[in-house]
């Protein structure tokens, strides 16, 4: 398994060649929730062991969840998708609800992709959305300053696409 997660993060970040930068609470002083959403299982291994060492608790799927009350019911604090753009507007149609549903609205969405075209396309809607973007490869300290910008403030706040997007 070692291997699998070594050829994984060279793909989807940098090696970490410091220590973490610390937990983090959430907003009621307990250990943040993440829901991790992913579709290879190396890949979403590999980000809840990442999650996990910085203190975060995890929960992960290897698709979208697309019923709002089983994400109210794990009641994440931040939710990051690795999000592909393909011909069904399912997943888009999903993330918009979660934006405007008032029982999850307060969620930062993060979503990671490779899909540069299409999130330089969609910029400013995902910004206006509340919708981070942290685009693919990136370096695994990157994505943690993303999470912990988005546990100190909440998507109806003006999330920002937070990657340059060049």
């Amino acid at each position: 398994m070692a291997a699998l997660d070594a050829t994984a993060s060279r793909r989807i970040c940098s090696v970490r060649l410091h220590a973490p930068k610390g937990h983090t609470m959430n907003t009621n002083g307990q250990q943040p929730h993440i829901l991790c959403v992913n579709h290879p299982p190396d890949i979403l291994a590999l980000q809840k062991s990442i999650f996990e060492e910085e203190g975060f608790k995890v929960t992960t799927q290897s698709r979208l969840d697309k019923d709002l009350d089983a994400v109210v019911a794990l009641a994440p604090d931040v939710i990051t998708i690795d999000y592909m753009w393909r011909s069904s507007d399912d997943e888009w149609v999903f993330l918009t609800m979660l934006t405007m549903d008032r029982r999850t609205r307060q969620i930062p969405i993060i979503l990671c992709t490779g899909a540069v075209r299409e999130a330089r396309e969609l910029q400013e809607h995902l910004a206006s959305l509340g919708i981070r973007v942290v685009l693919k490869p990136f370096d695994v300290d990157h994505l943690m300053n993303v999470v912990r910008e988005a546990l100190g403030k909440t998507a109806a706040e003006g999330g920002s696409v937070i990657s340059p997007l060049q």
